[in-house]
This record gives structure tokens, sequence and C-alpha cells, in this order.
């Protein structure tokens, strides 16, 4: 069978906020999400980073550990692996035929990310992971991750202005659903959010009964930021290297390293430095080499802190923007953002079916250089050719199958 055209062709969201159809599911095959430990990790961004540093930290101590994230960039596959490895496409089609029988049988059928889900949790559990680290979707209270009853531990990155469609238009309304995953009497980890969303965080914690850990950045330490690492104390933990760049990164270190601490009784410092160093993640302020930065910010928090890194990084340098974005973002902010810090724009359409005309970003750009270039690889192609020494290249927005380095 076709496995990847019949997740294609499922609906993007489902009709409804019930998890329902999805327990039902997995009500039949066993609950595999419960045979699994689970780190749930929600947030508006940063969670991607966080479940990766966490994910290598329990691979380097020797665990068999899942990892679950969203969205991908090339293939399904990459939304699913364990120890560095992604889900075979074997196993997409074993997984995937499984689940269609009893959707037909119980005649109720999965949303795309929801099948996935279930396809990651079956995944784990076949394997015997030890660990799974397992990325919210979207929001959390109503995500199809939210079926994990009793995780080792709950993490909450920091909060921000994203799908305000579907998870209300202010900080607290957010973070009302990011606190969804609390669950009763589990330990929860915190990113030292403001005073806007941090409340929200902590009573739902106290209602639930779940201890709440907020990392506190007042004992952050950064001693060193450029293209090349980072380095920073945290805590009892001193020299903090990683490649990863930004101050986001060595935030959501700190959160990470907060979460271990709550797993392991006894942690080894030296893997853990060894595993932060190492952590390697796609397209979050990635440098390609020669002044060329590929980031997927594209809400109002990560353009700011992406903005931030362009202070930090290139405050010498032109900017040049390869910009395409989602219809349902708030593009209007984010175009603002960048307006008057780009000298040029080149500006595309991710791959998908979301994906928003770059002719409405050019009217509100008015005057500045722009090229107008609907195939995102064509586009970076374009801005890679006529670049100068003094430009910088930042491309940035929604990623959706942007070719890789080796391919540009």
């Amino acid at each position: 069978m076709n496995w990847k055209l019949y997740i294609d062709n499922k609906s993007f969201m489902r009709s409804n906020l019930s998890l329902d159809n999805l327990k039902r599911v997995l009500e039949v095959l066993d609950n595999p999400q419960d045979k699994v430990k689970m780190i749930h990790v929600a947030g508006t961004n940063g969670k991607g980073t966080t479940c990766r540093y966490i994910y290598d930290i329990l691979r380097k101590h020797g665990y068999n550990v899942g990892l679950y994230t969203s969205p991908h960039i090339h293939i399904y596959n990459e939304r699913i692996e364990i120890n560095g490895n992604y889900i075979s496409d074997y196993y997409m089609e074993k997984f995937t035929k499984t689940i269609i029988g009893i959707e037909e049988k119980e005649n109720i059928f999965l949303s795309k990310f929801e099948f996935l889900t279930v396809i990651a949790f079956l995944y784990f559990r076949n394997k015997c992971c030890d660990y799974a680290v397992i990325e919210v979707g979207m929001g959390g209270r109503f995500d199809a991750t939210n079926v994990i009853e009793k995780p080792a531990v709950s993490v909450i990155t920091n909060i921000g202005l994203d799908h305000t469609k579907y998870l209300g238009n202010t900080i607290k309304k957010i973070a009302f659903e990011k606190a969804g995953i609390i669950k009763e009497n589990t330990p929860v980890v915190c990113y030292d959010l403001d005073s806007r969303a941090l409340p929200v965080i902590e009573k739902e914690a106290y209602d639930k009964g779940a201890n709440l850990y907020v990392s506190d950045f007042d004992l952050l330490d950064i001693k060193k930021m450029d293209l090349d690492n980072s380095i920073f104390d945290y805590k009892n933990f001193n020299d903090i290297k990683i490649k990863l760049l930004g101050k986001s990164a060595i935030y959501n270190a700190c959160v990470a390293i907060d979460a271990i601490n709550l797993i392991f009784d006894n942690l080894n410092k030296d893997i853990l430095y060894k595993a932060l160093e190492n952590t390697t993640i796609s397209y979050r302020f990635q440098n390609m080499g020669n002044n060329i930065i590929f980031d997927v910010s594209h809400n109002e928090q990560s353009v700011k802190s992406m903005i931030s890194n362009l202070n930090l990084y290139f405050k010498d340098k032109s900017i040049i923007f390869v910009y395409g974005i989602l219809s349902d973002k708030n593009y209007i902010k984010v175009t603002n953002l960048v307006k008057d810090i780009g000298d040029r724009f080149y500006l595309t359409k991710p791959y998908n079916k979301r994906a928003l005309d770059p002719l409405i970003i050019s009217k509100i750009l008015k005057n500045k250089d722009i090229s107008i270039i609907k195939d995102p690889t064509k586009a970076i192609n374009s801005a890679i050719l006529e670049k100068n020494s003094n430009e910088a290249i930042i491309v940035f927005g929604s990623f959706y199958n942007y070719r890789s380095k080796d391919e540009l």
C-alpha cells in the first residue's frame, strides 16, 4: 500500500476538540503510550530544541530513547526516531495498515497528527524504549499527545502568541492550553516565564498537586557566544558548551538540565556536558557556513529572538532575507518586525497548502528591494548567487520540504 499517500490525504485538524476517537484506537492497541516512560514537552517556542537536548542526554546515558517531534521538513519519518535513526518505511507501512484496520472496524477516522502520534507510540513500545521524548503538536490540553496519563516529567518552554485561532489571543489563554499537559502528582519543569503566563502554570500545577520547578535564569552566567559555540554556567554546572546558537538555545538547555535532574538520581555531569555539546537540530538559527543562516522562526516571539541573534552575530553585515510563511500565521506582525532590518528580500512560498502568496507580503514591504521567487529552493539559490562578502543570508519562516545544505 502507499502509506504516504494515505497519510497525505488525512485531514489536518480534527473536526472537534474531543480525543475520544484517538483514545478508542489506542485502547484497542492496549494503550502503547502507557508502556514507555514519557517526557512530555509543550510550549510556543523552544520545545523542539528542549526535546532534542533531553533526548541526547538520555541517549548518552545509555538508554534506549525515542523522540517524536513535528513538523517534518522532508519526509514523515523524520518525526519519529530512536537513538538517532528515523523510523523505517517498513514500520510506517506496517503500523499504517494496523491503524486503518481499527479505523474501519470502529468506523472512526483519525486526523493526520493523531494518526502519526499513534504510529509513534506503537513504534516506541515495539522497540522497548526506556524513555520517549514527546513534543506537543499545538497547544497541549487538546493535543493528540495529551493522552499521556503519567509522564515521568512534563516540560513547558517559552510561551508566546501563535496559533491564536485555536488557542486564544492572549498569553494567559495560550498558557492555559499549554498547562493542559500537567498531570496529577507529576513533576513539571517550566521556563522562566513572564508575569502573564507563570501564574496560570502555577495555578494548574497547584490544582493538580504537581510539583512545579521553574528554571531560574538569574542563576545563569553566559561566558561566551559566537558562531562556533556558546559557553555558560548554570546552577552547579560549569562551563557548559553548546553548538546551538543564540540566547534561546542557552535558556532551553537550562530547562532541559532541570528536567533531566528530576529523572536521574545520579546524574553524570561529564555525560551531560558531552551530550549538550554534541546536540544539533536543523533550522534553529542554524549556521550553514559563509554567513548563511536557516531559521524556522514564524511567529512574533521567535522572530524577535531571531532579530536578537542577528544583532549579536551579524551587526556589521547587510541582511538578505529569504522568507515564506503560512497564511494562518500572523504574517503582518512578522513582516513588520523584519521590514526595517532587511536590505533585500526574496519572497517565496512554502511547500504547503496553507502557504501565503508572497505577493501579499510584498504589499506590506512596499518600497523595499524585493524579488518574488515562489519556489523556495530557487529563491535560496538566487540569494546565494547574488550575495557578496558584506552580506548575510537569513532563510526564515515556515519550513516545509526545504532542501538540505548539501542540495543548495
